[in-house]
């Protein structure tokens, strides 16, 4: 069968029979991504990393679907990542709530205060060597002044 390079001279069937079809798009490795991001937004409430994890599955899952319906590891995927921001929200307000009624907040808020305005170690006093080395100042003067006449510390 002879080759035809002109294309307008191509008929219908040779057309369609001469394209290749298109693999359909591969769904599984983001249904995948968004249930381990459920899953670790779930471990890391916590740490507060349900919101970025959770965030994450919930987009994963839903471009996991494409044009179809979502398979049941995104939907697995979908359902953790909500449960997981829902749970990291409703533990942050308790714990926010509880701080301030248990009357801490004001604890911390002067501990804080007292560390800012009077500090516990005065770090930039050089003068203090105690809290850097473990001699005293006999020691020190005797080292000093070895040095100063060209001996080895």
């Amino acid at each position: 069968m002879e080759q035809n390079t002109n294309y307008y001279e191509y008929t219908e069937q040779d057309m369609y029979q001469s394209q290749p079809s298109a693999p359909p798009p591969q769904s599984g490795a983001l249904a995948t991504a968004s249930l381990v991001m459920g899953i670790c937004g779930l471990v890391l409430i916590c740490c507060g990393g349900s919101f970025i994890l959770g965030a994450l599955g919930i987009i994963f899952a839903l471009l996991s679907r494409g044009r179809g319906r979502m398979s049941g590891s995104a939907k697995a995927g979908l359902i953790l990542s909500i449960v997981g921001i829902v749970l990291s929200i409703a533990i942050y307000t308790f714990y926010i709530i509880s701080l301030f009624a248990s009357g801490q907040f004001d604890e911390i808020m002067d501990t804080y205060d007292y560390y800012y305005n009077y500090g516990e170690d005065d770090y930039y006093d050089y003068d203090d060597y105690s809290d850097y080395y473990d001699f005293n100042e006999d020691q020190l003067n005797d080292l000093l002044q070895q040095y100063q006449q060209g001996g080895d510390l």
